[in-house]
């Protein structure tokens, strides 16, 4: 994996990326950052990176929620199973991601609620 070489440093811990997200990745155990230029959209921990990514059901949720801006993903290597999910609930704790598939907007033309499934292309 060829990152951007601009790693970086949250709670400590540090992330090598960002690599785009339809790149194919190693299926190494780890600990995961999506995001873009400046939302973190989901933190996440595998311990198979490329299954764990491309088989998530937010998987085209991310690749389509910004409408042509890069969306990344960070990563750092961790074996353990055990420190994977605590460095996981940290960073989610501290940094709250703002990706929610599931959330409800509302059409700027009916003012009707829409569920953001019908916003994003498929």
């Amino acid at each position: 994996m060829e990152s951007f070489n601009y790693p970086i440093k949250l709670a400590g811990i540090d992330f090598q990326g960002p690599y785009p997200l339809e790149i194919p990745f190693k299926n190494l155990p780890g600990v995961y950052i999506i995001h873009d230029r400046n939302i973190f959209l989901d933190i996440g921990e595998t311990d198979k990176l490329e299954e764990g990514i491309k088989n998530h059901w937010k998987f085209p949720y991310w690749v389509n929620y910004t409408s042509g801006i890069m969306v990344s993903l960070s990563f750092h290597y961790c074996s353990s199973a055990i420190e994977r999910k605590k460095i996981k609930d940290k960073l989610v704790e501290v940094y709250d991601p703002c990706f929610e598939p599931l959330a409800i907007s509302v059409s700027a033309t009916t003012h009707q609620p829409l569920l953001i499934d019908t916003l994003l292309k498929t």
